[in-house]
C-alpha cells in the first residue's frame, strides 16, 4: 500500500516529536537523579568546637566514596578516618586540630555519584576549634560561678547559674566539668556538664550526680579514666564516687581521723592528707596497696608529670640568732641575759616523696623561708612555687612566685628564680599553661584585705597581666 505524502510528513512530526519528548524525559531524569550536597557541619558556634571533632557532608543521592574524596581538601591538612552512613560522609581526626584554629572545608563540584552522575554545585564551609581557655570562679565575695576567659579575644562565657559554686574541676578530656554547688538544706551537690553540649544548647542544664544533704561536701578530683571522683566531706572526710556504675560513695579516710586534699597521679594513684596522723596517704586502688609519709604542714600537694612521686610543702621548726625572754604576762620582767633563749620558728620546704622507696628529697635547701604551692611544667622541667622569706632583713608580707630549673621531675635544682616582686601580695593557686610558656595565679594584698582578690598571668621573664578582678581557682582548658 502507497502511503500518502502528507501521511509520510504527519508519522516524521510524530516520531520528531516522540524524540524530542524523549530527550526532555531523558534531561529531567538526569536533573532529578543529579546528586547534590544538602547539608554539612559542624556550623560555627560560640565558643568553637572540641579540638577532636570531627566534620560530616551529607547527598542527596548515594556516591562513589573515593570520587568524593577526591574532590575533598580541608585546611589544615589532617590524617583521619572517613566513615559512610546511607548519603553522609563523617570524617574524624587522627589527631586534634590545634587550639584556636579555623578549619576550613571545600567539596569541589564534579564528585560522582553511584550513577555516574557529577555534583554540580561544590560547597564550602569552617568551624572554630576551642581555643586554649582559662576556666575561673567569679565572684570571689559572693555567689561564685563558672565562667571562661578566651585569652586572646578576651571572650567571657559563663557556663553556671545556680547556688554557689565551692569548687570544681575538670574530666581527663577537658569536656566535662564536675563541681560542688550549694544547696538549699545548708550542703552541697555534686553537679556535671559537658561545656560543648551547653553552647550548642543553652538551654541545657547540669546533671546532679550526688547530693550530700546538709553535708558540705567540695574538692572534687577526678580520676584519670573519669570513672571515680574523689571529694571531702565537711572538710575533714575523704569519700569515692563510682562514676560508671550506680553512683555509690564510701569513705577512704579512717573513722575518726581529719583528712582532706584528694589529689590524683597521672597513674591513677589517690593521695590526701591525713591530719590526725600528720601523714600524706597514697592508695593504689588496684592492689589496696597504702604508702604513708610523715609531714607536718598539710599543704597543698602535686605529683611529678610521670607520678613516680609526691611534692609537699613539710614544716621545720628552726632556731634563729634572736633571743628572748619571757612572753605573755610576764614579758616586761627583767631577766639575765644568760636566760634569753632563741626564737624558734616554723620553716616550710618543699619536700619529694618518692614512691616505692624511703628516699625523702629536700628541693628547697633553704633554711628561713616559707615555701608553698609547687606546681610543675607540662614537660616536668620546671616547678614552679611560692616563697616567703622569715629573716628580718627579707620578710615581705606576702609570698611571691619562684621557679625552679631542674634537668627532670623532683631532680635537684639547677637554678632557682624570682618571677614576680610585688611584697604586700600573696601569690597561690598556681596553674600552668598547656604550652608552659606562662602561670595563671591568684594574688590578694595581705595588707589591704578589702581589695578582691584577682587572677594575673606571670610569663617566665617575670611579665605580669591582670586578667580578672574578683577570680579565684584558675585551671587552663587545653
Amino acid at each position: 500500500m502507497k502511503i500518502s505524502y502528507n501521511t509520510r510528513m504527519e508519522i516524521r512530526r510524530i516520531l520528531i516529536l516522540v524524540f524530542f519528548v524523549l530527550i526532555l524525559i531523558v534531561g529531567v531524569t538526569a536533573i532529578l537523579l543529579l546528586p547534590k550536597v544538602e547539608a554539612f557541619g559542624p556550623l560555627p558556634v560560640e565558643g568553637g568546637y572540641p579540638r577532636d571533632a570531627a566534620f560530616w557532608i551529607t547527598f542527596s543521592r548515594p556516591m562513589r566514596p573515593e570520587s568524593v574524596e577526591e574532590h575533598l581538601s580541608v585546611t589544615p591538612e589532617n590524617a583521619g578516618t572517613f566513615s559512610w552512613e546511607e548519603n553522609t560522609l563523617m570524617f574524624t581526626p587522627d589527631e586534634d586540630w590545634p587550639a584556636g584554629t579555623e578549619v576550613q572545608i571545600r567539596m569541589s563540584s564534579g564528585a560522582l555519584s553511584n550513577l555516574g552522575l557529577p555534583v554540580r554545585e561544590g560547597a564550602s564551609w569552617s568551624f572554630e576549634v576551642s581555643s586554649v581557655l582559662l576556666a575561673y570562679l567569679w565572684p570571689s565575695d559572693g555567689d561564685a560561678q563558672i565562667y571562661t576567659l578566651n585569652e586572646d579575644t578576651g571572650e567571657v562565657i559563663q557556663f553556671t547559674d545556680g547556688g554557689a559554686v565551692l569548687a570544681y574541676t575538670l574530666g581527663p578530656d577537658h569536656r566535662e566539668f564536675y563541681y560542688f554547688a550549694e544547696n538549699n538544706q545548708g550542703g552541697s551537690d555534686l553537679y556535671t556538664f559537658d561545656r560543648f553540649d551547653l553552647l550548642l544548647d543553652p538551654a541545657a542544664e547540669p546533671s546532679r550526680l550526688l547530693s550530700c544533704q546538709r553535708a558540705r561536701c567540695s574538692d572534687p578530683a577526678v580520676s584519670p579514666d573519669g570513672g571515680q571522683v574523689a571529694y571531702t566531706r565537711n572538710d575533714s572526710e575523704i569519700w569515692l564516687m563510682d562514676l560508671n556504675g550506680d553512683g555509690t560513695s564510701e569513705r577512704i579516710s579512717p573513722e575518726g581521723h581529719e583528712a582532706w586534699g584528694p589529689l590524683w597521679s597521672p597513674t591513677g594513684r589517690l593521695s590526701y592528707y591525713n591530719y590526725t596522723a600528720q601523714q600524706y596517704i597514697v592508695l593504689d586502688l588496684e592492689t589496696e596497696k597504702t604508702t604513708a609519709w610523715s609531714n607536718q604542714s598539710g599543704q597543698s600537694a602535686t605529683w611529678v608529670p610521670g607520678g613516680s612521686a609526691l611534692v609537699a610543702p613539710d614544716g621545720f621548726d628552726v632556731e634563729t640568732d634572736i633571743l628572748r625572754g619571757p612572753s605573755g604576762e610576764n614579758s616586761n620582767q627583767q631577766v639575765d641575759p644568760s636566760e634569753l633563749e632563741p626564737v624558734v620558728v616554723v620553716n616550710s620546704q618543699l619536700m619529694v616523696y618518692q614512691l616505692g622507696g624511703t628516699r625523702v628529697n629536700n628541693l628547697s635547701n633553704e633554711e628561713m623561708v616559707e615555701d608553698f604551692s609547687p606546681a610543675f611544667s607540662p614537660d616536668g622541667t620546671l616547678l614552679a612555687f611560692t616563697r616567703r622569706y622569715l629573716d628580718e632583713t627579707r620578710w615581705t608580707p606576702g609570698r611571691q612566685i619562684w621557679m625552679m630549673v631542674s634537668p627532670g621531675a623532683a631532680s635537684a635544682p639547677l637554678r632557682v628564680d624570682q618571677l614576680t616582686n610585688a611584697p604586700d601580695y600573696l601569690y597561690t593557686s598556681l596553674a600552668w599553661h598547656p604550652d608552659g610558656r606562662l602561670l595563671a595565679a591568684v594574688r590578694f594584698n595581705v595588707t589591704l584585705l578589702t581589695e578582691p582578690a584577682e587572677i594575673w598571668t606571670i610569663n617566665l621573664s617575670g611579665e605580669a597581666t591582670r586578667l580578672v578582678i574578683g577570680g579565684f581557682q584558675p585551671t587552663w582548658i587545653p
